[in-house]
């Protein structure tokens, strides 16, 4: 018979023993697999703690192999702590093998994430949020097949997605206010059980791929605050959607088979499309057109002519012009004048310009 043992703060409920057995240790008469107490003491060594290792956070233990490891800043399943922990992940995190469950969230630890962490092959549950985590994800991470829950929020982690696209078993992915880069992979449709997938916040860019569209449990997509430019056409067949953010991005259209999809677009909190470039009704389906909100193409129609982000003698032109004249940019090019014709702003182009201004 399996005997599952919790330590908690206030109680101490672990196998006893008068000898351990051998790759065991034995802590206040209590047998603990020495592997994993060596990782428990690289936690409290790198965050120069005082305290023994069973009472690291809150732990669960079966035959002396530890389970579960939660320390956490935040009111989180009961294992708020007081101290936080500090230093890098240690690098012997591997030891863990019978591990299932770790919660890190809201520390000071920094560094990257060491790649012996896909070790864990055991791991269902894992939470490294709020902490200072930088680098790309390791490329052992595909190897964590049991996982189902990944939280890596709130750190600055760079790179690519991919790897991603190897956790099979995954329903929760939360990856936001990080600084991940470039497309969504294809690769994504084989997270076929996907329920929640949080992106916002990063640096992602180009289109999201037609494959996403196969996931059919999904039913939380953000992906807002990032340089999205285009959706799937077939994004109707999410069949499970139920919320959907996509504001603050590059995007010039929406599918207007987006209409079918189980969404109410008059709740802010259910769904948001604002801050894109979504200007003239071609570019929007009719269910939509009550609440797009604040669109960025508005500015760039009053503003810069040649679209590069850099000030120039016309883009002032036509700003004035459309403010202040009721005449066309070439009739206002013609008046005011570009005086070395070269398209920047020198002290005659903004004489003239003032002159203009106070003369109409």
């Amino acid at each position: 018979m399996r005997i599952l043992i919790v330590i908690l703060s206030f109680v101490n409920t672990s196998l006893f023993s008068n000898e351990c057995e051998n790759g065991f240790i034995e802590i206040n008469n209590y047998c603990y697999f020495e592997q994993d107490i060596q990782v428990l003491n690289q936690f409290i060594f790198n965050s120069n703690l005082s305290i023994n290792p069973t009472s690291l956070g809150e732990q669960v233990w079966d035959n002396g192999r530890l389970l579960s490891l939660c320390y956490s800043m935040y009111e989180i399943d009961g294992c708020l702590q007081s101290i936080p922990l500090s230093g890098s992940i240690p690098e012997n995190i591997y030891l863990l093998d019978e591990l299932v469950d770790l919660r890190l969230l809201g520390n000071d630890l920094f560094g990257n994430i060491p790649e012996g962490i896909g070790q864990l092959v055991n791991l269902e549950y894992l939470d490294l949020s709020y902490n200072n985590l930088f680098g790309s994800l390791p490329n052992t991470f595909g190897n964590l097949s049991n996982l189902t829950d990944l939280y890596i929020s709130n750190n600055s982690l760079n790179g690519n997605l991919n790897i991603i696209c190897e956790l099979v078993k995954l329903e929760n992915f939360y990856a936001f206010s990080n600084q991940f880069i470039g497309s969504l992979s294809s690769c994504f449709a084989n997270l076929e059980n996907i329920e929640v997938l949080i992106l916002k916040d990063n640096l992602l860019t180009n289109e999201i791929p037609s494959s996403i569209t196969t996931l059919s449990k999904l039913g939380y997509l953000d992906i807002s605050n990032n340089e999205i430019v285009s959706l799937p056409s077939s994004i109707n067949e999410m069949v499970s959607l139920n919320y959907l953010y996509l504001n603050n991005n590059s995007i010039t259209n929406i599918p207007y088979d987006i209409c079918d999809l189980n969404i109410d677009w008059t709740y802010p909190s259910i769904s948001s499309i604002r801050n894109n470039y979504l200007c003239e009704n071609d570019y929007y389906p009719d269910c939509l057109s009550s609440y797009l909100g604040d669109q960025i193409c508005d500015w760039y129609l009053i503003g810069d002519t040649d679209l590069n982000n850099q000030v120039n003698i016309n883009d002032i032109i036509l700003l004035i012009e459309t403010i202040i004249l009721d005449l066309s940019l070439n009739e206002f090019e013609y008046i005011v004048s570009d005086v070395y014709k070269d398209s920047s702003i020198n002290i005659l182009d903004v004489i003239n310009i003032v002159h203009i201004i106070f003369d109409s």
